[in-house]
């Protein structure tokens, strides 16, 4: 901000006192902005992407910017010059980006190591999950069953507190940085002690939802329970953030079925020329609040491809024509759903639809699986760019989890991240 201000030839801002309270002023302003954008989240480095950290820079820096030129306009203590404006913002956004990346580079490749407090099957399910992750480092068992044992048999509270806070040192000494509980029902008292005195030993301790959502960019239902479901919130959107995003949709949707109206013939005509039927294919899926629409693709499938039922695509289908894989791989077979975004069926953003007959064997096998219809359906969402293409049941649940996640997190800016992620993908040919 001093060196802007150096460029910008007024003589107010000759005095030395003006420049630096005003780069002070903005120094101030910039870390709450930041605050507010979530680049300083708790253990940053570990649960957020490049991506956020590029966004929530942008945001940061360019609400700072405002708020501070807004004061200095209407109190005449500076006027920017349109070259100062754009040195500040550049310089302070790469400035922070970069310096948020190389400490995630940095820190955030560095395992966490983690206790898990529980006695059910879910800390048997949570456990086989983070064994998988080389982001986090199991603490010994043993070590922290003892330990709560030694609490639980201790009858005198005074003392089962004690022991709780030896406990809890003795995870500070072994070089614990989180500590998970895992309990389906009442967490036992033991174990609420423990908890209670975590944070007087510098220990974070949350429940496994928290820890999936947060690390994970998941909400699982594995672990769903009564109380689980009554601390979530997935209702629908509000109607200002439903009219702004179906706004953008149809805008974004016309600009690209503009661009794309060249293309129809020439596909058109290379899969009229690959495989006898009609070029393009149409079937019901199920969108918002339940309701049915008619879908629209090119077709990438043998004419009667489906006269025996309606059947899960899967690797190296037999079905799918030549033409078909190569549509399927660059995702060109999904460029007529533009014109479902257009007519409102559907969205840019968000879970993509399922074809009835399987949302009725999934809605029996997958628990809160209709919860996916509290939101329009999208050509690409958060399920797509965080996992590979599914064809099972257990697809279908692990998929849900994101889903889930994006209902309850849904934003223009979540949006813009996966708008931006589902492009690298699309190029190497990921489906």
């Amino acid at each position: 901000m001093l060196l802007a201000l150096e460029l910008t030839p007024y003589e107010d801002v000759a005095y030395e006192t003006n420049r630096t309270a005003l780069a002070f002023a903005y120094g101030i302003i910039l870390a709450g902005c930041l605050r507010l954008a979530g680049l300083n989240t708790h253990r940053m480095e570990h649960i957020l992407s490049y991506y956020e950290i590029v966004m929530f820079s942008f945001i940061g820096t360019l609400m700072a910017f405002i708020i501070v030129a807004l004061v200095v306009n209407f109190t005449h203590f500076h006027i920017f010059g349109r070259y100062v404006i754009i040195a500040v913002l550049i310089s302070t956004f790469l400035v922070i980006s970069i310096q948020r990346i190389i400490l995630k580079k940095v820190v955030g490749t560095t395992a966490l190591k983690i206790v898990l407090l529980g006695t059910d099957d879910q800390l048997k399910l949570l456990t086989e999950r983070v064994e998988n992750s080389k982001r986090f480092v199991l603490a010994e068992d043993s070590f922290s069953k003892v330990d709560i044992e030694k609490v639980e048999e201790t009858e005198d509270e005074q003392s089962a507190r004690l022991l709780a806070d030896q406990y809890c040192q003795n995870l500070k000494n072994a070089g614990v940085d989180l500590v998970i509980t895992c309990y389906s029902e009442e967490i036992p008292t033991a174990v609420a002690h423990v908890a209670e005195r975590l944070p007087f030993h510098g220990l974070d301790v949350v429940n496994k939802e928290y820890f999936l959502e947060s690390y994970y960019k998941e909400i699982t239902v594995d672990f769903q329970n009564l109380h689980w479901l009554m601390s979530q919130s997935f209702t629908p959107l509000t109607s200002a953030h439903i009219f702004l995003k179906r706004g953008l949709d149809t805008m974004v949707a016309l600009i690209i079925g503009l661009m794309i109206l060249p293309l129809i013939p020439i596909v058109g005509l290379l899969i009229k020329l690959d495989s006898r039927g009609p070029i393009f294919y149409s079937q019901y899926r199920v969108g918002l609040m339940g309701k049915k629409f008619r879908i629209y693709k090119f077709r990438t499938m043998k004419q009667n491809a489906e006269a025996d039922g309606a059947k899960w695509a899967t690797t190296n289908d037999p079905r799918v024509t030549n033409l078909g894989k190569f549509l399927r791989i660059s995702r060109i077979d999904e460029l007529p759903q533009i014109w479902n975004v257009i007519n409102g069926d559907m969205s840019l953003i968000g879970p993509r639809p399922e074809r009835p007959e399987f949302v009725e064997t999934l809605m029996k096998a997958v628990p809160l699986y209709e919860w996916r219809h509290l939101i329009r359906p999208g050509l690409t969402g958060w399920a797509q760019i965080r996992y590979k293409y599914g064809a099972s049941v257990e697809d279908a649940k692990k998929k849900l989890q994101y889903d889930l996640y994006y209902i309850k997190r849904a934003s223009i800016l979540l949006d813009i991240q996966i708008f931006f992620q589902t492009i690298p993908l699309i190029m190497k040919g990921s489906r």
